[in-house]
């Protein structure tokens, strides 16, 4: 079966929603209304694709693997009972999602905000 949640499918609907949203808000589509209202889903969406971009890059790893062994030695737990799972295996690629659709409403963000300075201001 066919991914539902693909990332072009969630910004198709994503901008789709938030220009209904738009309009129903502002009762008009401009390119000022567009640019402030695309903004925060796309900073939402680029903050998260990036902290776990960071995450699966393997740049907590080495403070991940300390945390966990000082928490196995105050629990007194042996510690080949339970191996430890670098973080950077854990996350994914969950990234790419949050970084495709934040990118494509930054995109259009971008594009009402130009809009703007060369057609209504």
């Amino acid at each position: 079966m066919k991914k539902k949640f693909t990332p072009l499918n969630t910004w198709i609907v994503l901008t789709i929603l938030l220009f209904i949203l738009e309009w129903i808000m502002e009762r008009d589509i401009t390119f000022l209304n567009t640019t402030n209202l695309f903004f925060f889903p796309a900073g939402f969406f680029l903050i998260i694709g990036l902290f776990s971009l960071a995450i699966y890059s393997g740049s907590f790893d080495f403070f991940h693997y300390s945390m966990r062994k000082a928490g196995q030695r105050m629990k007194k737990q042996n510690e080949e009972d339970y191996p430890i799972r670098p973080l950077s295996q854990s996350v994914g690629t969950v990234h790419r999602f949050f970084i495709t659709v934040g990118t494509g409403l930054m995109v259009i963000c971008l594009l009402a905000l130009m809009g703007f300075y060369l057609f209504e201001h």
